[in-house]
């Protein structure tokens, strides 16, 4: 009873803890399937990755998109498996799934047919931008050229909008066989498009603000930051160079609204404070991005 009651407790911790991601990726994932549905196929624009090669093999085979990209994506596990975390094999396997399922499920719905083409990739692009965001902020992927990306990403740090771009344009080549030139180009700006969405999404979700605070109310300043703003700071010992006093020095990693209450509070009890702002991304920690993600 013990060991069941211990299990029991286990299970809602991690189910309490995972919950958000796997609501971003529920998210993330089904915007992206109503962006291919809506956008792309009914205008019989090429896509990318093993959903690029999925949907061309449906515009020449009459194949099925969802069941193409389930069938391209296993073999993608298995190179993952040995490098990349299991959570984030996890997350992209139900990513995969929701995604192959709900694509053939949305084409039973009307196409959405707009009388400007260009209108139509650039809202494919920012849905699929924001929905790509959503998955890999979660720890997740989409699967096909996403395990590649997230592998590069974590060996060299490279943005993966500019990692998708270049690899998703030699899968994009084919498509000027089967759905033209001009379709195949609306493809390439709607690719250009999404990673700059991506990119800029991802900076987003993960943006946090660095201040350095120098105050002689900086005891006040500290308990602000404590009680007020909810946040762990650093004290760092320093010495003036032209006074030779010592001036400590407050280092604090900020939300940019809670960068408004502190910048409201130095001007109402310390106006001749000096303080230091700098963006902040990939912060991991208590209040930021969990190390679960990475492991």
């Amino acid at each position: 009873m013990r060991f069941l009651s211990r299990l029991t407790l286990r299970t809602k911790r991690t189910l309490k803890r995972e919950a958000p991601g796997f609501l971003r990726v529920t998210v993330g994932t089904i915007l992206y399937s109503l962006s291919i549905t809506l956008f792309v196929l009914p205008y019989r624009f090429p896509s990318t990755g093993f959903t690029g090669i999925s949907i061309l093999l449906n515009y020449s085979l009459g194949l099925s998109v969802g069941l193409m990209n389930l069938i391209f994506n296993i073999g993608l596990f298995a190179l993952g498996w040995r490098t990349l975390p299991k959570r984030f094999l996890y997350l992209t396997a139900y990513s995969v799934l929701l995604f192959s399922g709900s694509l053939d499920l949305f084409r039973m719905l009307p196409p959405l047919l707009l009388s400007d083409k260009l209108l139509a990739v650039l809202t494919a692009a920012a849905i699929n931008g924001i929905s790509g965001a959503l998955v890999f902020n979660a720890g997740g992927s989409m699967g096909g050229t996403d395990i590649l990306a997230a592998i590069v990403r974590r060996k060299t740090g490279m943005e993966i909008g500019k990692f998708t771009f270049w690899i998703n344009s030699f899968v994009l080549l084919p498509a000027i066989f089967i759905v033209g030139i001009e379709n195949t180009l609306h493809a390439v700006a709607m690719l250009f498009a999404s990673s700059t969405f991506l990119d800029g999404a991802l900076r987003s979700f993960d943006r946090c603000v660095q201040v350095f605070i120098i105050s002689e109310k900086h005891l006040e300043v500290r308990r602000f930051i404590l009680e007020e703003l909810r946040r762990g700071a650093s004290v760092i010992h320093s010495e003036g160079a032209y006074t030779g006093k010592e001036r400590p020095i407050l280092m604090s990693l900020l939300l940019p609204r809670q960068v408004a209450d502190l910048k409201l509070f130095l001007a109402e009890h310390d106006p001749n404070a000096f303080l230091i702002q700098t963006d902040a991304t990939e912060v991991f920690g208590k209040g930021f991005k969990h190390w679960k993600a990475t492991a």
